[in-house]
């Protein structure tokens, strides 16, 4: 547990790292105050629930072009215009993962587990995401398991 909360606090260390280089290399033009750190915010949140939720193969196809697009968009419009409406251009990016986030949930993630346990699209506890099946190693008995087996049930 301790190892997995050390992960944890070194990845945060990395991201906040990464926001302040990137506020100072890419976000130079003038914005509202604390602007970056709600994209930054945003981003997190996003990869946040891709990480847990997003594990049917119909969420694992439409939600990260949806999100990635607003994302893209919301920058063109940053890159691209004055001051004006940053703040409403955001709220609209978040509105639209928003929306999503709940349409993945309700239409595809939700449906899945009702599915053929037995199915290989059908996410379990044995699989938890359809569109990875990793191969296990029976040497983890003498060895720590991978990073990416972090979020696999207990």
């Amino acid at each position: 547990f301790r190892s997995h909360m050390l992960f944890l606090l070194i990845q945060s260390f990395a991201y906040l790292s990464c926001n302040l280089a990137w506020r100072f290399l890419v976000y130079r033009k003038s914005s509202a105050e604390g602007f970056e750190e709600n994209i930054f915010s945003l981003c997190s949140l996003v990869e946040l629930f891709n990480l847990i939720f997003v594990r049917s193969v119909q969420s694992a196809s439409l939600y990260p072009k949806v999100v990635t697009a607003s994302l893209v968009y919301l920058h063109f419009y940053i890159f691209c215009s004055l001051y004006p409406f940053h703040n409403l251009a955001f709220i609209a990016c978040c509105s639209l993962c928003c929306y999503a986030m709940v349409y993945c949930l309700n239409h595809y993630e939700e449906p899945a587990l009702r599915a053929d346990p037995f199915s290989h699209n059908t996410p379990t506890s044995a699989h938890p995401r359809a569109l990875y099946l990793p191969m296990l190693s029976p040497s983890w008995t003498m060895e720590a398991a991978p990073l990416w087996t972090m979020f696999y049930p207990a």
